[in-house]
C-alpha cells in the first residue's frame, strides 16, 4: 500500500516505527496500558520525590520522545532496549528508595 511512497526498499522497513504502536499491535489494548503505565509511571512516581537528579529526568523524558519516532521497546535484547530498561529500572528503584521500609 505505502510502495508508491517510499524511494526503494531499503526505505520499506519491516516494523513499526513507534514504540507504543508497536506494543499496541503485539499485545493489543492491555498490554499497551499496562507498557505505558510502567514507563510513564516510574517518571511520574520519580517525579514526585524532594530530591531529583536533572540529568536522569532528561534522559528519561527523551526515551519517552524517541519512543516515538523508534520501536525499541523496555523489552528486547538490542541495546537500545536495555538502556531504556536501565533508564527505568533506576527511576523505580530511586524512587523506592526513597521510601521507608
Amino acid at each position: 500500500m505505502i510502495a508508491p511512497y517510499y524511494e526503494s526498499e531499503r526505505f520499506a522497513g519491516d516494523s513499526v516505527h513507534n514504540s507504543y504502536l508497536r506494543m499496541g499491535l503485539i499485545s493489543g489494548l492491555v498490554g499497551l496500558t499496562a507498557y505505558v503505565g510502567v514507563v510513564v509511571g516510574s517518571l511520574i512516581e520519580y517525579l514526585r520525590r524532594p530530591e531529583l537528579d536533572p540529568g536522569l529526568v532528561a534522559l528519561a523524558v527523551g526515551f519517552l520522545v524517541i519512543q516515538l519516532m523508534e520501536s525499541h521497546m523496555i523489552v528486547g535484547y538490542e541495546a537500545p532496549s536495555v538502556l531504556n530498561a536501565l533508564i527505568v529500572g533506576y527511576l523505580l528503584t530511586e524512587g523506592l528508595s526513597g521510601t521507608d521500609g
